[in-house]
């Protein structure tokens, strides 16, 4: 089953929000190089693939990312008006980058919304899936793969 019938099945039952990180799933991740966002490599397939997913009726995109400071966040924020700019401003979540892990903070984050909608998580890393799953077990884990039809 492809990603588009996925979330078209479960917004048979309401309004779906989907949660996704920017890294790996609309832009290149190169392990280890931490590189400004206006010099990665977009991934095209995937903005039209998640860009469709938004003319879903009852979809809400959201970007779900964690930054180590203000300067990561602006260059992600100005990536996103270049490549993403139907996911609105209001909808990008910055997460600030503590003592706590990357999967502890996102999981943290998710945990705490409002369970009256579905939500979705797409990430392309898979051990902050995991985690994600096995402490919001109501939330649906896709992997970015997904994403490539």
């Amino acid at each position: 089953m492809n990603i588009y019938s996925i979330i078209s099945k479960l917004t048979d039952n309401g309004e779906v929000h989907i949660y996704l990180d920017i890294d790996g799933v609309l832009a290149n991740y190169d392990v280890g190089n931490v590189v400004d966002f206006k010099e990665k490599r977009i991934l095209h397939n995937n903005v039209d693939s998640v860009k469709f997913l938004s003319t879903i009726p009852n979809v809400e995109l959201y970007i779900l990312s964690v930054c180590k400071d203000d300067m990561e966040k602006l260059s992600k924020n100005s990536f996103l008006d270049m490549n993403a700019n139907f996911i609105m401003n209001d909808h990008r979540i910055f997460l600030n980058k503590d003592d706590k892990s990357v999967m502890e903070i996102k999981s943290d984050y998710l945990k705490g919304l409002n369970r009256s909608n579905k939500i979705v998580y797409l990430d392309s890393d898979n051990s902050v899936l995991e985690y994600v799953k096995y402490n919001n077990n109501d939330i649906e884990v896709l992997h970015a793969s997904e994403l490539v039809d």
